[in-house]
């Protein structure tokens, strides 16, 4: 295949400027057609994509990586989706990890090539522009997760969800979207929802941690031992989550990018040789009655949200998809189904985003250790 380098640098020039993309399973049957997966060098993302490719196998799957802590990321991205292109039975490329400069990249996939399918998964950028570029995108659903892990707190017997937020952040908008989240799904299951403010005039991490333990005896002893905290800061999570345990109450697991380490860090156990050891041992060091009261995902969130897209790409490379829909939620729902191993889709939630279209929201099936 000709190198197509240059038509993607013009692409790139003009397409920064002006937005021309419009919105738009368990075997690859049509013919030679292949996915390509996308994610960073080192990375869960990673991992995950080389399992997928295990499972199709290589002619069906191509993998390749990208460097995000270089500068112009969306050049390392097009330069390993160039390499993907390469090979002219590829239909479909999903981004594992939509980190800045995916948009980009995917406005000069499509001038260069406009028949693939582009996915992508977790898109950390201005949702109007992914809206724009990608056919798909995929993402951890605030409100679907919040409600999911709600309804599991109440599940497990909490009656209170207190919400620790330090005072410094109290005005950041992603911390009160969240909050807002949790404050819904909490009236929807009638459970009482507290937001506690501490203080954090000294930043070191030891510091910190000793007013998160404090923080959350003292909403043990207000509230009782029926409490499910959530924090909004990861540096404190497995000192909130250590602690609760110690004193009978519960935690709902955090949308961060490494909940699962916090569990880690905060029995001191090994991580194992994958996501379910890990859970094992967490399990073992925690004791059975704190366990009843710890929720947790018992799949990887990054696992689950590739395999809903590669079930998506696999569909879209078999015909199973109109190019100029948006979304097929039938697809999507059949998709869902085999991230989950044929389990009921009603374990986990998902909805389309009320301004775009072709933009799904996942929340994920949550339970306790």
């Amino acid at each position: 295949m000709k190198k197509i380098a240059a038509v993607v640098l013009a692409a790139i020039i003009l397409l920064l400027c002006f937005t021309s993309c419009s919105p738009n399973t368990n075997k690859i049957k049509d013919g030679d057609a292949a996915v390509g997966i996308i994610a960073p060098k080192d990375s869960e993302e990673y991992e995950e994509a080389l399992r997928i490719q295990e499972k199709y196998g290589a002619e069906k799957v191509t993998v390749e990586t990208f460097d995000s802590g270089r500068a112009n990321t969306t050049a390392y991205i097009y330069e390993a989706a160039e390499r993907i292109l390469e090979n002219q039975n590829v239909k479909s490329i999903i981004f594992a990890k939509g980190v800045e400069g995916t948009v980009d990249a995917i406005k000069a996939i499509k001038a260069a090539k406009p028949s693939v399918e582009c996915i992508d998964v977790n898109p950390g950028e201005v949702e109007y522009h992914v809206s724009m570029t990608a056919d798909l995108a995929v993402s951890l659903g605030e409100n679907e997760t919040c409600a999911s892990m709600v309804s599991q707190a109440k599940k497990a017997g909490m009656k209170t969800v207190v919400y620790l937020i330090p005072d410094k952040y109290i005005d950041n908008k992603s911390i009160i979207s969240v909050g807002e989240a949790l404050k819904a799904a909490c009236d929807d299951k009638k459970i009482e929802y507290v937001e506690h403010i501490y203080q954090t005039r000294i930043n070191t991490i030891d510091y910190l941690q000793g007013v998160a333990k404090g923080a959350v005896v003292s909403c043990i002893e207000k509230y009782g031992e029926d409490t499910a905290f959530y924090t909004a800061s990861c540096i404190i999570s497995d000192t909130v989550i250590k602690t609760a345990a110690e004193n009978g109450a519960g935690y709902i697991y955090n949308i961060c990018n490494c909940p699962e380490n916090h569990y880690k860090t905060a029995f001191g156990v090994e991580a194992g040789d994958s996501y379910s050891q890990m859970l094992d041992n967490v399990r073992e060091a925690a004791g059975k009655d704190a366990c009843k009261k710890l929720c947790v995902m018992e799949s990887s969130p990054v696992s689950v949200m590739l395999k809903i897209a590669m079930g998506y790409a696999v569909a879209y490379c078999n015909g199973s998809i109109n190019a100029d829909a948006p979304f097929s939620e039938d697809v999507f729902k059949s998709a869902v189904k085999t991230a989950l191993n044929g389990e009921s889709i009603d374990d986990i939630e998902f909805s389309v985003s009320e301004e775009y279209a072709n933009i799904v929201n996942v929340g994920f099936p949550v339970n306790t250790l």
